[in-house]
């Protein structure tokens, strides 16, 4: 004989059931702002025209994710040359070639055996690399040659890390190199290409 269950008991159910879909929820990971130049003091060059050459191809597969990054290295360089580079001349052209955008994902050793049940070992090891060569040409000052800026980084992640977690970490590599190229652009143009510089 089947008994029918009390009202308070549905509503506790019901509440039960409620809080535990509740708790299967994920917040939806925020995609970080790209990457700004702009606060920056312009380069001004005396050319007519800046051209960005992607000279570097994503295999747009494992073990390279540059693909996969919030804010891409080839992204990044083109945003910076258009923030940071402005021409202010009549004739002659510069080239900003990207040579290098990568981020590659290597495979790190891990313990095995009992004790790694209780441990959480870093998994992935991720190296990013870009290099941009400013190239300059039919220049009206006669200054015609290359510089070049390179920047590194490398960041383990641990083997439970999300992948809100991973591009996290791939923006931050990001940033950090093109930080680093911005400062190296600019020591080696004043360098190596000063006679195009144009004072404001």
């Amino acid at each position: 004989m089947m008994r029918r269950m009390p009202g308070a008991l549905i509503f506790a159910a019901m509440m039960t059931l409620g809080l535990t879909l509740g708790g299967c929820t994920s917040k939806v990971p925020v995609k970080p702002p790209p990457i700004n130049f702009a606060d920056g003091k312009t380069i001004d060059l005396d050319v007519a025209v800046i051209d960005v050459v992607e000279q570097y191809r994503s295999p747009m597969g494992k073990p390279n994710v540059e693909h996969l990054a919030p804010n891409s290295p080839t992204q990044a360089v083109r945003r910076w040359a258009a923030q940071r580079l402005r021409p202010v001349g009549q004739s002659g052209s510069v080239q900003v070639v990207i040579v290098d955008a990568s981020i590659v994902e290597s495979q790190l050793a891990r313990e095995q055996g009992v004790t790694s049940y209780f441990t959480t070992q870093q998994a992935q090891r991720y190296d990013g690399r870009i290099e941009v060569k400013l190239v300059s040409q039919n220049s009206p000052s006669g200054v015609n040659g290359f510089v070049q800026g390179v920047a590194t980084r490398s960041q383990t992640v641990p083997e439970d890390i999300s992948l809100a977690g991973r591009e996290e970490v791939w923006d931050k590599l990001v940033r950090g190199m093109m930080e680093d190229v911005d400062v190296r652009i600019n020591q080696a143009v004043r360098e190596g290409l000063g006679a195009l510089l144009k004072s404001r």
